[in-house]
């Protein structure tokens, strides 16, 4: 790797996807390779895109003889996905939902069951981000939708369904939280 300015190492997401599956469900081995049909897409997004934040929280242990800190001890390394779904359906009104189970108990008319109190909702995620031929795959390998849902019936706009997923501890037998595929030449031999 060298240092330097080069525009090539600049990325522009210009599109991109979102899958979810079950927590331990196989994932691509690469960034070519297309997810199992266990993966749900979940389509469209606003052109806002996606925003993965990688944050640390920390304490910093002063001293009395110093106005610097002595030490500084990480306390933990939230991880949180944030994306808008444009698309209703079952598959991710469930998933904004927390859960919940579609019917069809009389034809042509959908119910939707709420998940039980307190159940929890995990699922694996992949986001990818394409740009040009570079793609780069996130692959998180658990973790749970917390934001509200407002659901907005306006005239002039799309009724979306605002994701904020919380990246959470990995499953037992996994190592990594999460990790990045990417097929990019700066990141390359």
């Amino acid at each position: 790797l060298m240092a330097g300015q080069d525009p090539n190492e600049i990325i522009v997401a210009q599109t991109g996807r979102i899958w979810v599956a079950p927590v331990g469900t196989a994932e691509p081995a690469d960034a070519a390779t297309a997810p199992s049909i266990a993966w749900l897409d979940l389509g469209y997004t606003t052109e806002d895109g996606v925003t993965l934040t990688f944050d640390k929280s920390v304490k910093e242990i002063m001293g009395w003889q110093s106005r610097d800190p002595l030490r500084i001890i990480i306390e933990n390394e939230p991880k949180m996905i944030g994306f808008e779904l444009m698309q209703n359906n079952p598959i991710t009104m469930s998933y904004a939902l927390g859960g919940g189970a579609w019917t069809e108990p009389t034809t042509g008319n959908a119910l939707f069951t709420p998940p039980t109190p307190g159940v929890v909702d995990e699922r694996a995620m992949i986001v990818e981000l394409v740009d040009g031929t570079s793609v780069f795959r996130f692959h998180f390998r658990k973790t749970m939708q917390q934001a509200s849902v407002a659901l907005k019936g306006v005239r002039a706009d799309a009724s979306t369904l605002p994701i904020e997923a919380s990246v959470l501890a990995p499953p037992a037998g996994v190592t990594d939280a999460y990790i990045i595929h990417t097929n990019d030449p700066a990141f390359t031999a």
